[in-house]
Formats: C-alpha cells, structure tokens, sequence
C-alpha cells in the first residue's frame, strides 16, 4: 500500500487498518491503527460519542 497521509510529526502513514476491538470494550468501539517507518499509533474509538472523541491513543516506537 502507498502512502496514504502523513501523521502531524511529519512521518508517512504507510498502512491504515480498522476493525472492531476486543469485546470487552463492548461492540461500539472500533480501533484506527496507523503504521509509519518507526511508529504504530492506535486509537479506540467509540462509535457512539459525539464527532467520533477517541477515548484513547497510544505509540509504540520501533
């Protein structure tokens, strides 16, 4: 997949991915996850808040 964006850091979005998180969270939240060259940034969504707040984000540096 090309590239797709680029993150606020200036850094490449190489692969863009959704589908829904563990079922624990319940079935309205989903997860975003972005890949760059040397991050992987996941946000949880949830389906039912207003403009789509994410309610939580997080890096993992490679």
């Amino acid at each position: 997949m090309g590239v797709l964006s680029t993150l606020q850091i200036g850094r490449p979005i190489l692969q863009l991915s959704t589908g829904y998180f563990l079922p624990s969270y319940g079935p309205e939240t989903i997860i975003i996850v972005a890949l760059t060259s040397s991050t992987l940034i996941y946000f949880k969504i949830n389906q039912n808040s207003l403009l789509g707040n994410y309610l939580k984000r997080s890096f993992f540096n490679f």
